[in-house]
C-alpha cells in the first residue's frame, strides 16, 4: 500500500462539509430568506398558542412550552436576519428569490412535492370538519366505518398515484387495504379511538 492511499497528499486541503455532506456554503440571500421563513413559522407558532385555553394558571396553560418555543425561534430569526441585512442579503433579493422559484418549480419532484402539500392540507381540513361513525352489527362482530377511513382512502390513493404512477384501481385498491389495516389495528388491537370517530 502506498503512502497517498493512506494520507492526503500535502497538496490537499481541509473542505468544510456540512451536516447534509455537501460542500455549498451558505449565502447572505439564503441567510434572509431562511430568517423571514422560520420568522413567520414562529409568530405563527406564537399567535395559535395564544389562542388555547388557559385552565387555572399561565404556569400550566398548554400554550406556554409553545409560545416559548415561538419566541426563541423568533428571536434567532431576528439574529439572522440583522447578520444577512449587514452582510448584503437584501442585494437583488426578490429578483433571486424568483429565479430560485423558478428553479425549483421547473423539477417534477418539486411540484410533485408542492402538490402532496397541497393534497395533506386539504385532509387536514376535511378530517377536521367532517365526523360521522357508522356501526353495522353483524352476527360475528359490529363493523364500523368512520369519517377517518372515508376520508384518508382517496387521499392515500391521490398520494398513491402521484408518486407510484400505478393504475388507479392499484392505488386504490392499495389504499383501501391500508387504511382498513390501520384502522383495525387502532380499533380493535390498542382500543384507540380514531379521529372523528365515537
Amino acid at each position: 500500500m502506498t503512502p497517498n492511499e493512506t494520507s492526503g497528499t500535502p497538496e490537499e486541503k481541509a473542505v468544510f462539509t456540512g451536516e447534509e455532506g455537501g460542500s455549498e456554503r451558505t449565502t447572505p440571500r439564503k441567510d434572509l430568506g431562511a430568517a423571514v421563513v422560520i420568522g413567520a413559522l414562529a409568530v405563527a407558532a406564537m399567535v395559535f398558542s395564544l389562542r388555547l385555553e388557559v385552565p387555572t394558571s399561565i404556569f400550566t396553560a398548554p400554550g406556554l412550552f409553545p409560545f416559548l418555543a415561538g419566541l426563541s425561534l423568533l428571536a434567532m430569526a431576528i439574529g439572522l436576519g440583522a447578520s444577512a441585512i449587514r452582510d448584503g442579503g437584501p442585494t437583488n433579493f426578490f429578483a433571486a428569490s424568483r429565479a430560485a422559484a423558478q428553479r425549483y418549480l421547473a423539477q417534477r419532484q418539486s411540484r410533485r412535492t408542492l402538490l402532496l402539500m397541497a393534497v395533506l392540507a386539504g385532509y387536514v381540513l376535511l378530517a377536521g370538519q367532517i365526523s360521522f361513525d357508522l356501526r353495522l352489527p353483524t352476527p360475528l362482530f359490529v363493523f364500523q366505518f368512520s369519517s377517518w377511513e372515508a376520508i384518508s382512502m382517496p387521499v392515500l390513493t391521490g398520494i398513491l398515484w402521484i408518486f407510484w404512477r400505478a393504475p388507479v384501481w392499484k392505488c386504490g385498491l392499495l389504499g383501501v387495504i391500508m387504511v382498513f389495516f390501520v384502522a383495525d389495528i387502532f380499533r380493535y388491537a390498542f382500543h384507540i379511538l380514531l379521529p372523528a370517530a365515537g
